[in-house]
C-alpha cells in the first residue's frame, strides 16, 4: 500500500511540471481574455506587427489617393488641359516610382530595417549627419502634408455648408487636427484600423463617380456627359492669369508624398524585406490607373469653366453626391493621421541616435510600441501652423519642393549603394576567406576528460606548463641578448680608456678607435696646434718681411714688442 502510494506520488511529481505548464499557459490566456474591454481595444498594450496588404498597401494607397485627386485633378484639367495633365500624371507616379523603388533597393540590401524609415535608409548609405538632415527635411515635410490635408477636408466642409469664411476653413482644419493627434497618440493600431475602414470608403466613393458619369448629367453645374466636343475643347491647356504648367505641377505633385508610407513603418511590420516592395509598388500601379481615369473621365464630360472655377465638380459627377463627399472627407483624414503617424517616429529615431543633439528629448517612447508622444506633439505644432495659410494651392508648393528633395537624396543614396555594393561584396569575400579556418593552422581538438576522472585532462595543465616552458626560453634569450650587448660595450669602452692613457688623448677625440703607427706624430702635431692657436704662416714677401715686427727670444711669454 505504501509502495503504491510512493510510486503514485513519485508519478505525480513526475507530471507536475508538464501540468503547470500547461496551467500557466492557461492562466495567460484567461487573464488576456478578461482584460477591461476599453484597455485592450483602445490602447496598445502590446507589441503589434502587420502585413503587406494590412500595414504596406493599405497605408500607401491612402496617402497617394488622397484629398488632392479629389478636389485638384479637375482644376489641373481645365488649366493645362488632357494631354499635359496625362503628362504631369506620368511625371509625378514616375517620381513616386523611382524613389519607392531606390528605397526598395537599399531594403534588400541592409539586413535591419530599423525603424527611422527614410532617415534610416539614408543614414546606412551616406551617413548620420546626411541621413539626419533628409530626415529632418521629411518630417518637416510630412508636417506641411498634415496642414494640407487638414486644410482640404475643411475646405470641403465648408463649401459643402456655404461657409465662405477664411476662418471657418482655419477651424475646421484645427479641430481636426487635434482629433487625428488623440487617435494617433492611442497607438498604431488604432491608426491601421481606422486605415482599413477608410480604404474601403475610398472604394465606394471611386466606384460612385465611374457610375455617376454614365447615370445622368447636370448642365447647369458645367457637367454635360460624355461629348467628343468637350473631349477636345478640353484636350489643349487654357491656363488661367498667374498659372503655368509648373504651378499646376506643384499643386498636384502632393500626391505622390505618401509612397514612402510603408518605408516609415518598417518598425512595426512582420516582414520589411518582403512587404515593403509588394506593398508599394501595387499601391503605385493602382493609384497612377485611377488617376488617368479621374483625368481622362472629368476632361471628356465637364466644361472648362466649370473645371477651373469648382473645385468639388467631381461631386457633380458622382451617382450619390454623400458618398463622394464621405470619401474625400475619409481620404483627407486618413492622410493626415499617416502623415502624424510617419513624422513622429522618424524624429524619434534621429532623436535616439543622437545625430541632432537639440531634439533628443523627442526620442522618449511611450507603451509597448514606444508611441513618441513628444514628436507627435511637437509635429502637431508645426502642422497648426501651416493651417492658418488657409490656401491649399499655397501650401502645395512648399510641398512639392520639400518632397523633391527628399526623393532626390534616395535615388542618390541608392546609386552610390549600388556602384559600391559589388566592390564591397568582393572585398568581404576575400576577407572572408584570408580569415577562414581552412586558412589558419587548425589547432589540436581538445579532448574534455569526464568530471573525476583520473586520467590528465589534455588541453589544460600540459598546455600551461608548455606555455611557461616557452615563456622562460624566450627570457633567457632576452637576457643572453642583453649579456652580449654589455659585453660589447665594455670591450669598445676598455679600448677607449687604454688609448686616452696611452696618448693622453681627450675621451671625446675623434679617430682613436683605430691607431696606426704614426699616432704619436699626429697627437704631439695636434698639442702643438692646440697649444699656439695660430696656422702655419706663409713664406713673407720682401716688403713685408721689412716690416715684421721684432719678437725678444728670451722672453718665456712670447710678447710680440713693435
Amino acid at each position: 500500500m505504501e509502495e503504491g502510494l510512493v510510486d503514485g506520488g513519485s508519478q505525480h511529481s513526475g507530471e507536475t511540471p508538464v501540468q503547470d505548464l500547461f496551467h500557466e499557459e492557461a492562466a495567460h490566456q484567461h487573464g488576456k481574455s478578461h482584460k477591461p474591454w476599453w484597455k485592450s481595444q483602445f490602447f496598445v498594450i502590446e507589441p503589434v506587427l502587420f502585413g503587406t496588404w494590412d500595414g504596406v498597401f493599405t497605408s500607401c494607397l491612402i496617402n497617394i489617393f488622397g484629398v488632392v485627386l479629389f478636389l485638384r485633378t479637375g482644376w489641373m484639367v481645365g488649366n493645362v488641359g488632357i494631354g499635359l495633365a496625362v503628362l504631369i500624371v506620368m511625371i509625378t507616379i514616375t517620381v513616386a516610382a523611382l524613389a519607392s523603388l531606390s528605397a526598395i533597393g537599399i531594403c534588400e540590401r541592409v539586413k535591419d530595417m530599423g525603424t527611422g524609415g527614410v532617415y534610416y535608409l539614408v543614414s546606412k548609405v551616406l551617413g548620420g549627419k546626411i541621413g539626419g538632415t533628409i530626415g529632418v527635411m521629411y518630417a518637416f515635410g510630412l508636417c506641411v502634408v498634415s496642414a494640407l490635408y487638414c486644410t482640404g477636408f475643411a475646405e470641403s466642409v465648408t463649401k459643402t455648408f456655404h461657409w465662405d469664411n477664411e476662418w471657418a476653413v482655419r477651424g475646421v482644419a484645427i479641430g481636426t487636427l487635434l482629433c487625428l493627434l488623440a487617435i494617433n497618440l492611442a497607438g498604431v493600431k488604432w491608426v491601421i484600423r481606422l486605415q482599413l475602414l477608410l480604404l474601403l470608403v475610398l472604394i465606394v466613393s471611386t466606384s460612385d463617380f465611374i457610375i455617376g458619369t454614365f447615370v445622368h448629367t447636370d448642365p447647369g453645374a458645367g457637367y454635360v456627359g460624355y461629348s467628343p466636343q468637350v473631349l477636345h475643347n478640353n484636350t489643349g491647356p487654357s491656363l488661367q492669369v498667374g498659372e503655368t504648367f509648373f504651378t499646376v505641377f506643384g499643386v498636384f505633385f502632393p500626391t505622390a508624398t505618401g509612397v514612402m508610407a510603408g518605408v516609415n513603418m518598417s518598425g512595426d511590420l512582420k516582414n520589411p524585406a518582403k512587404s515593403i516592395p509588394v506593398g508599394t509598388l501595387s499601391a503605385i500601379m493602382i493609384s497612377f490607373i485611377l488617376y488617368l481615369v479621374f483625368v481622362l473621365l472629368l476632361g471628356s464630360t465637364c466644361t472648362r469653366i466649370a473645371l477651373q472655377t469648382d473645385f468639388m465638380i467631381a461631386e457633380k459627377v458622382s451617382a450619390v453626391g454623400v458618398l463622394w463627399l464621405i470619401g474625400i472627407y475619409m481620404s483627407s483624414t486618413s492622410s493626415c493621421s499617416t502623415g502624424l503617424y510617419g513624422a513622429p517616429r522618424v524624429l524619434q529615431s534621429i532623436a535616439n541616435e543622437n545625430v541632432i543633439p537639440a531634439i533628443r528629448f523627442m526620442g522618449k517612447g511611450f507603451g509597448a510600441n514606444k508611441t513618441p508622444v513628444i514628436a507627435i506633439c511637437v509635429v502637431g505644432l508645426v502642422s497648426l501652423l501651416f493651417i492658418f495659410i488657409g490656401n491649399l494651392n499655397l501650401i502645395s508648393p512648399v510641398i512639392t519642393c520639400n518632397f523633391m528633395l527628399v526623393y532626390a537624396s534616395v535615388d542618390y543614396s541608392y546609386f552610390a549603394l549600388a556602384m559600391s555594393y559589388d566592390k564591397r561584396i568582393k572585398n568581404f569575400s576575400k576577407y572572408k576567406e584570408s580569415s577562414s579556418p581552412n586558412q589558419r593552422k587548425a589547432s589540436p581538438r581538445v579532448r574534455h576528460v569526464s568530471y573525476g576522472s583520473n586520467e590528465i585532462r589534455p588541453g589544460t595543465m600540459d598546455e600551461f606548463t608548455k606555455d611557461l616552458d616557452t615563456m622562460e626560453k624566450i627570457s633567457k634569450e632576452k637576457e643572453n641578448e642583453t649579456a652580449t650587448a654589455t659585453q660589447k660595450d665594455t670591450i669598445q669602452r676598455t679600448g677607449r680608456e687604454y688609448l686616452k692613457q696611452s696618448y693622453g688623448l681627450d675621451e671625446n677625440e675623434k679617430n682613436v678607435d683605430q691607431p696606426d703607427d704614426n699616432a704619436s706624430d699626429a697627437v704631439e702635431a695636434t698639442e702643438e696646434q692646440t697649444q699656439y692657436q695660430t696656422p702655419t704662416p706663409l713664406e713673407p714677401t720682401e716688403d713685408e718681411f721689412v716690416n715684421q715686427p721684432e719678437v725678444d727670444e728670451d722672453d718665456s711669454t712670447n710678447d710680440v714688442k713693435y
